[in-house]
């Protein structure tokens, strides 16, 4: 019977490793090529097992990128919360600037996210759609201001989707883009730390530049009741 039961468990062990592994390729392949450009075959290579495996566990592409997006969704929430402390700061400003800076932090070690988001959301489709409905990380759907402007501004989130995108374009795109431009010239200045576009002194003043545009545009609308 333990012979039995210990060979089931490595089974399930193998299984749960084969999955994970798929999980992993399939969210590297997503995040670079997009759903259109992925194809299982690669995935399975990536990950180190044939394809018919993937088939079995995921049935399907379509199922694998909804299963891998939410793989990804819950790194990214995980890593978020622990490095938000939003909910400790009482000033609306402090508390918007914390979710940004642990957005921006968590996205530099997990750009898969923002690189899912860019692929798929240039183009209308079903994927779009879930996106839009479970792709938003918690800290960000829950927040919780005292300026209700600020409230509604999080709300239908209308002015924060392009704040965030703005840290997606950067973080993603335009910083691993001048880091690679700074090596090839040879370097980045006497100051590396302060002047790499990837560095926490710009992911800092990054935040701050966010903040600001959100709170310019909060002092241009009128005042609501709590």
């Amino acid at each position: 019977m333990k012979v039995v039961k210990h060979a089931a468990q490595s089974r399930e062990q193998r299984s749960l490793q084969v999955r994970e592994a798929v999980l992993q390729a399939a969210i590297e392949v997503f995040a670079e090529k997009g759903f259109e450009g992925a194809t299982l075959g690669e995935i399975a290579s990536i990950a180190g097992v044939k394809q018919p495996l993937l088939v079995y566990h995921f049935t399907n592409k379509e199922s694998l990128w909804e299963v891998a997006a939410s793989s990804l969704m819950e790194k990214f929430n995980a890593r978020q919360s622990e490095l938000y402390q939003g909910e400790i700061q009482l000033d609306d400003r402090q508390r918007l600037l914390t979710l940004l800076k642990s957005f921006i932090y968590t996205l530099r070690e997990l750009p898969a996210y923002g690189k899912l988001l860019l692929k798929e959301g240039s183009r209308i489709s079903q994927r779009t759609q879930w996106l839009d409905q479970h792709f938003v990380p918690a800290i960000y759907r829950n927040a919780k201001f005292n300026d209700p402007r600020l409230q509604r501004i999080f709300g239908t989130v209308n002015l924060l989707r392009y704040v965030v995108a703005g840290g997606i374009l950067y973080i993603v795109v335009a910083g691993p883009q001048l880091a690679v431009s700074a090596a090839e010239e040879g370097g980045i200045g006497d100051s590396p730390e302060e002047l790499n576009p990837l560095s926490d002194d710009m992911v800092e003043q990054l935040a701050n530049i966010l903040c600001g545009m959100v709170f310019s545009q909060l002092e241009e609308l009128p005042a609501l009741e709590p």
